[in-house]
């Protein structure tokens, strides 16, 4: 009787109902990616899933480039204001407005480039991006709308988010797939980019932005970013744009099925580290109020990550070939070794949205530099030489230094606060 009451007490409390909504919704997002990706995998040509991916990890590129912390910081002053619904309705308002501009600046340094390739006779993009580039709104309303969503606590509109853009893609990709019987490259972005806009949008408004009468959030916004937002702005050119950034580069590196395959493992092994991360997502408006992680807690999700770590390993080996065919077993390798690299990111962020709550950017910058120094450092080791594997090897030592780097900026942190309050 006494576990069941213990049980019980856990059941309702709200992180925890949270936690499990949230742990939930992303397995079952994890394995409706899976079936988008077989959909895609098996319904189109090596070269082009290949060409697909590669638009799509460049838009990725510009979600680290563009946005310079911003989403941080208000999500931020969303967790400090977390009384006043008007004021947060202007700091999101606030927020679609820099997208905007970002997007409209995107776009501008994409002709501009096209053009100079055309008059000095050099081809490193093809020209067609320019149709597709006005997609990149998509990546930075999503990362986005993640940070508001972490400082209002509305985890279930971000879990309803997610499922509802993997359900629209999987019936838009099976009605093609019964008109059309093969997706072209022009088609799935198409999809894509219908699926996860309608998606995002309808979940904005959901919020009611306030565009007019935010002057004095705006001042607040600029204000606090420079020493809340920027900073790991900065740590992310190093470590997550350092990586995106390597991610397209590979595919000049090696053959367009070898690209295929090294962005299959990708696609797959990412939704790893939300799956630890999100618990640190949760948390953040509590962990603003803490002084420290529960050390149970942490030792919970360190077992965790092992368990998911071997389920993911055997699974990757069974289902790879079973879901996207034999023509993909040659993405088994750089899966697994993506995957174990994305748990570590996982539990790094976990320390990071602890840091986050409380201002701290500069320790999360100096942790995303060292990681991305790393990334950076080996790549140009390991991906001449040995390709999308030294890529995948690249990337799981950088999560790794990022984990340990994190960890150590809130084991410091933590200190200082207790040497201050003797």
């Amino acid at each position: 009787m006494h576990y069941k009451d213990k049980i019980k007490n856990a059941l309702s409390n709200k992180y925890v109902a949270q936690y499990l909504q949230l742990l939930s919704s992303t397995l079952l997002v994890i394995v409706l990616q899976f079936l988008v990706t077989m959909l895609f995998t098996n319904n189109m040509q090596t070269t082009e899933f290949a060409d697909y991916k590669q638009v799509t990890n460049t838009l990725l590129l510009f979600q680290s480039l563009f946005l310079f912390g911003f989403p941080f910081t208000i999500s931020f002053l969303i967790a400090r204001y977390s009384d006043n619904k008007e004021k947060i309705q202007k700091f999101i308002g606030i927020g679609l407005e820099i997208i905007i501009v970002s997007v409209l600046a995107i776009y501008l340094c994409l002709i501009i480039f096209v053009i100079l390739q055309s008059v000095l006779s050099f081809h490193i993009i093809p020209d067609y991006w320019i149709l597709f580039f006005p997609l990149s709104i998509i990546p930075l309303m999503q990362y986005y709308l993640e940070y508001v969503c972490m400082g209002m606590n509305k985890i279930q509109l971000l879990s309803i988010q997610k499922l509802s853009t993997q359900i629209s893609m999987i019936v838009l990709l099976l009605i093609s797939i019964a008109i059309f019987s093969r997706i072209s490259l022009n088609l799935a972005i198409l999809i894509y980019g219908i699926s996860n806009f309608v998606i995002i949008l309808l979940s904005f408004l959901s919020l009611r932005p306030i565009f007019r009468g935010n002057s004095e959030e705006k001042s607040e916004v600029l204000s606090v970013n420079p020493g809340v937002g920027f900073p790991t702005y900065i740590g992310g050119l190093f470590s997550v744009a350092s990586v995106r950034l390597v991610t397209v580069i590979v595919a000049y590196f090696v053959t367009r099925d070898e690209y295929a395959f090294y962005s299959l493992a990708i696609t797959i092994s990412t939704p790893l580290g939300p799956f630890v991360s999100s618990l640190g997502s949760i948390l953040y408006k509590k962990f603003s109020t803490e002084e420290r992680i529960n050390t149970r807690f942490l030792q919970l999700i360190s077992l965790t990550i092992f368990a998911v770590a071997i389920l993911y390993i055997v699974g990757t080996t069974i289902f790879v070939p079973i879901l996207f065919g034999d023509a993909y077993i040659g993405s088994i390798i750089f899966a697994q070794i993506i995957g174990i690299g994305s748990l570590l990111s996982g539990f790094g962020d976990v320390f990071n949205r602890f840091l986050g709550s409380k201002g701290e950017g500069k320790s999360i910058k100096q942790s995303a530099i060292t990681s991305g120094v790393a990334n950076l450092l080996s790549s140009i080791v390991l991906l001449p030489f040995f390709g999308a594997l030294g890529a995948s090897i690249s990337r799981f030592f950088s999560n790794a230094i990022y984990l340990i780097m994190i960890a150590l900026s809130y084991r410091g942190y933590t200190k200082k606060e207790m040497l201050s309050g003797e």
